[in-house]
């Protein structure tokens, strides 16, 4: 299956709920094994949360392995090429390290509270 990211949410993708968006359509295609592919043509801005929601969450039910052989991305520009190889690389240690999403957690907290 191929989705176009940009006619889903728009050429902006910043925030969760775009992300959670995203993650709702492929979810399902990847618990049946199905590949995916991620087409981000025309996208002018994608950011962290957006990706963390979208991507970053399947994390918590599938292996890197199964992602790497199901999930593919094209079209990104090299900021969003940057960020999802950030996403992607944190990712798995955030749902399988307990004391490490935490630490996140607290960080993140401490900063909405700042802000």
């Amino acid at each position: 299956m191929k989705y176009i990211v940009q006619k889903i949410v728009g050429d902006i993708g910043v925030t969760l709920e775009d992300g959670q968006q995203l993650y709702e359509l492929i979810f399902p295609c990847l618990l049946q094994n199905r590949a995916v592919e991620l087409d981000f043509s025309e996208m002018n801005i994608i950011a962290s949360p957006f990706l963390n929601a979208a991507i970053g969450r399947l994390f918590q039910e599938f292996s890197p392995e199964k992602l790497q052989y199901l999930l593919s991305f094209s079209n990104l520009n090299p900021v969003g090429e940057a960020v999802l190889t950030q996403v992607i690389e944190d990712a798995p240690r955030y749902y399988n390290d307990a004391a490490y999403r935490k630490a996140v957690n607290e960080t993140i907290k401490e900063q909405v509270e700042q802000s």
